[in-house]
């Protein structure tokens, strides 16, 4: 989905004119016997579907897995005003947020959450955190045991982070997987999301809530980091090569 939300941002300031090139895209349909195929983050998928309706893109559900070959599986290649040509998408993902930034200056964002997902969130807060919060920051640190190593970063790093935006008494909200916190203590301005017992959707409309309504984010280079940004929330990447598809 983070390649998705590219595209539409492309999309809105003509980097991708859809005029001139029609763009179909495939959705994962949740089905039986097939966990791994179905979108991971329905609440999201749903603001980024209205938005791709609303710019004219097409959106089709499938049952078929992301491994069929009939499809292409990544969004890889982005036909673009500024060549007349096709490119490698994730080439030009930060061409895209720097023209969008200079266009619109922080006074428009690309995605909007819906009312019934901040209140879902709203409630979460009020039960398990004593109520609302003026301000706060949310924190994403991706640190699982794969192959992909170079993607994490040093839990040190995001801990240091964490106290100087405390000294400030400004509260800060993990979320994200679970292990990646395990050497996190929560504190009167630490908590953590992942330990509490939600539903899916809670938890997934809990992390909408954070990434629309903080007021800046800190992440590292994962999906959960890039999301933030599209509700028009300031991002701060810690630990992370200044790769070139994201700003």
């Amino acid at each position: 989905m983070t390649q998705f939300a590219y595209m539409l941002k492309a999309i809105e300031i003509k980097l991708i004119d859809i005029s001139k090139t029609r763009i179909h895209l495939i959705a994962a349909k949740l089905y039986k016997n097939a966990p791994n195929y179905y979108i991971a983050n329905n609440e999201y998928s749903k603001i980024l579907i209205s938005k791709a309706k609303k710019l004219g893109v097409k959106i089709e559900y499938s049952n078929k897995s992301f491994e069929d070959q009939e499809f292409e599986q990544d969004l890889e290649s982005w036909p673009n005003t500024f060549l007349n040509d096709y490119s490698i998408g994730r080439n030009i993902w930060g061409l895209a947020d720097l023209i969008w930034e200079k266009k619109f200056q922080n006074q428009k964002a690309l995605l909007e959450p819906y009312q019934y997902q901040i209140k879902i969130a709203e409630k979460i807060f009020i039960k398990h955190f004593g109520g609302l919060f003026n301000s706060f920051v949310g924190i994403h640190l991706r640190l699982p045991i794969d192959n992909r190593k170079l993607r994490n970063s040093d839990p040190k790093i995001f801990k240091y982070a964490i106290d100087i935006i405390n000294s400030f008494k400004i509260p800060c909200f993990l979320i994200g997987a679970k292990e990646s916190y395990e050497s996190f203590k929560v504190s009167k301005y630490l908590f953590d999301t992942t330990r509490l017992k939600l539903s899916k959707q809670e938890i997934e409309c809990l992390q909408i809530y954070l990434w629309s309504k903080s007021l800046f984010f800190i992440g590292n280079q994962s999906g959960g980091t890039n999301a933030p940004s599209n509700f028009g929330t300031p991002t701060i990447w810690l630990d992370c090569f200044p790769v070139n598809y994201f700003r």
